[in-house]
């Protein structure tokens, strides 16, 4: 990952975290924060599940800070405990096989609502990715939007950067036909 003014100020702030400053915790969580809540409601569907899940990151990325042996490595260490703390929230979803019918259903209707402000090609972009796979999404988000590099995304989901490779080969592909064909198989 290239080395921004960003990056090189999270860097400075996680040295001084593992020092004890809790200012410098505090400056990581503001900027860290809304990504990783991003995250969290991406792959759990609930906002209040999702702030959950993001504040018991936080208390144990708190506690682990000085673990981190690569100030560099930190917004890939953070997802991926991200990651690992939504995986643990969904298996316990599944357990008590509680459903939430209600946010999906107010999703559809936010995104019928903003399809009106949106250019058609953005729309059909949005509705091919849709029509993604959730891996495939979640590789394409974190290597495009996140600007992960294909070691840090594997890093980031458990996964073999082979895998992430080919996740987001075969994410490109449907979306170029789609896209070229104008095929839109958005079914929700």
């Amino acid at each position: 990952m290239t080395r921004t003014p960003e990056r090189i100020a999270t860097e400075l702030l996680v040295l001084k975290a593992q020092s004890g400053d809790r200012a410098a915790f505090d400056g990581l969580v503001r900027i860290w924060g809304p990504i990783l809540l991003r995250r969290c409601l991406r792959q759990l569907d609930q906002p209040a599940d999702a702030q959950d899940a993001a504040q018991r990151v936080w208390v144990k990325a708190m506690r682990g800070i000085g673990r981190l042996k690569d100030p560099a490595c930190f917004a890939a260490w953070l997802l991926r405990i991200g990651h690992l703390t939504c995986i643990d929230f969904i298996r316990r979803r599944r357990r008590t096989h509680v459903l939430h019918d209600e946010l999906h259903q107010a999703t559809q209707d936010d995104d019928d609502q903003t399809a009106n402000q949106i250019s058609p090609a953005a729309m059909d972009l949005r509705a091919a990715i849709k029509s993604l796979s959730a891996s495939q999404q979640e590789v394409l988000e974190l290597h495009y939007t996140g600007g992960f590099s294909m070691g840090e995304v594997a890093h980031i989901l458990g996964l073999a950067e082979g895998t992430v490779k080919s996740r987001l080969h075969t994410a490109r592909q449907i979306l170029r036909t789609k896209l070229e064909t104008g095929e839109n198989n958005d079914t929700t």
